[in-house]
C-alpha cells in the first residue's frame, strides 16, 4: 500500500512560510543593538550615497525570480525529454497521486524558498545583534555640534567613545545606518548564484553546447560580485561586512544542495520501461530515481 505523504508536504509549507514570516517581521520590528562610536573615526564618516542595486526593486525580484524560473524551465524540459512517458507516480497526498513533473519542483524548489528564507532571517538576526555602524553613518547621525567628543586622561585629552543618543538625523536612516554586519545584499546574491550554479551543474545536461553551463555559472558569478562589489562602493558596508554576508549565503546554499540532492533522491521519476543502457546515463544525473521507502 502506497504511504500518503500529505503530513510531509504540509510541515514543508509550513516550515517555509514560518521561516519567511521570522525574517519579514524580525525586520519590520527588530531593534539594533546601540553601538557608541569616535568623533574621528574615519571609517564611518564616508558621505551618504544611494543603492546602485537597490534591494526591494532589483536585488530581491531577481534573485528569487531568476533562480525559481531557471528551476521550473529546467525540470520540464528534463520531464518532456527524458520522463515524458513515465507512469502514474506512487507518491500521494491527500489520497491523490502526484505528477512526476511536480515531485521534481517541489524537490527542487523546496529547499531553495526555504533556504532563501532561512538565509533572509539568519542576516537580519545577525545584522540587528551585532549592530555594527556603516561607513556613511555620521552622515545620517549629524551629532549635535554640542557633543563633547574628547576627555581628559590625566594631562592628555584623548577621544572619548560615546554612547550617548547624539544624532539629530533621520531617525528611520540612523536606524539602518546601525545594520552594516553582514550585508544583506552579499548573502542574498552569493545564496542565489552558489544554488543557481550548482543546481545548473548537476541539472543541465544538454551537449548541444559544452560551455553553455559553465556560460551560466560565470553570469551569476558577475552579478553576485557586482552587487557584493556596488556596496563598498556605495559605502553601505565595510568590506568584512561584504566578505561575512557572502560566506553566510554560500553556507546556506551548499546545506541546501545538499538536502535538495539527498533527501530528494528518494522520490521516483523514471518510467520502468526506460531501463536501458542510455537511461541508467540519464538516472545516474537524476535526483529522483529510487522509490521513497
Amino acid at each position: 500500500m502506497d504511504t500518503d505523504h500529505s503530513v510531509r508536504v504540509c510541515v514543508d509549507v509550513v516550515l517555509i512560510l514560518t521561516a519567511t514570516l521570522f525574517a519579514t517581521i524580525f525586520e519590520k520590528t527588530g531593534t539594533p543593538f546601540r553601538r557608541g562610536f569616535f568623533c574621528d573615526d574615519e571609517s564611518i564618516s564616508h558621505p551618504y550615497k544611494g543603492d546602485t542595486v537597490p534591494y526591494w526593486t532589483a536585488l530581491l525580484p531577481v534573485a528569487l525570480v531568476v533562480p525559481t524560473l531557471i528551476i521550473i524551465l529546467i525540470e520540464v524540459l528534463i520531464h518532456f525529454k527524458f520522463n515524458k512517458d513515465t507512469v502514474q507516480s506512487t507518491y500521494t497526498v491527500f489520497k491523490r497521486n502526484v505528477h512526476p513533473l511536480l515531485i521534481a519542483l517541489y524537490c527542487t524548489l523546496g529547499p531553495f524558498l526555504f533556504g532563501f528564507a532561512v538565509n533572509h532571517g539568519i542576516t537580519n538576526v545577525a545584522k540587528f545583534s551585532i549592530g555594527r555602524l556603516r561607513p556613511h553613518f555620521l552622515a545620517v547621525c549629524i551629532p549635535d555640534s554640542s557633543i563633547n567628543c574628547t576627555h581628559s586622561i590625566g594631562s592628555y585629552e584623548v577621544m572619548r567613545y560615546v554612547t550617548e543618543d547624539v544624532c539629530t538625523g533621520d531617525a528611520v536612516k540612523i536606524d539602518e545606518a546601525r545594520r552594516s554586519h553582514p550585508s544583506g545584499h552579499s548573502s542574498l546574491a552569493m545564496y542565489a548564484t552558489v544554488y543557481a550554479m550548482l543546481y545548473t551543474g548537476v541539472r543541465m545536461r544538454w551537449h548541444g553546447s559544452l560551455l553553455i553551463r559553465y556560460s551560466l555559472s560565470l553570469l551569476f558569478i558577475y552579478l553576485a560580485l557586482y552587487t557584493c562589489l556596488s556596496r563598498i562602493s556605495d559605502y553601505k558596508h565595510h568590506w568584512s561586512d561584504v566578505f561575512g554576508g557572502a560566506a553566510l549565503g554560500t553556507v546556506v546554499a551548499l546545506t541546501m544542495i545538499y538536502i535538495c540532492w539527498t533527501q530528494c533522491s528518494k522520490y521516483t521519476m523514471t518510467s520502468k520501461k526506460h531501463e536501458t543502457d542510455t537511461d541508467i546515463e540519464i538516472r545516474g544525473n537524476h535526483p529522483y530515481t529510487s522509490k521513497l521507502s
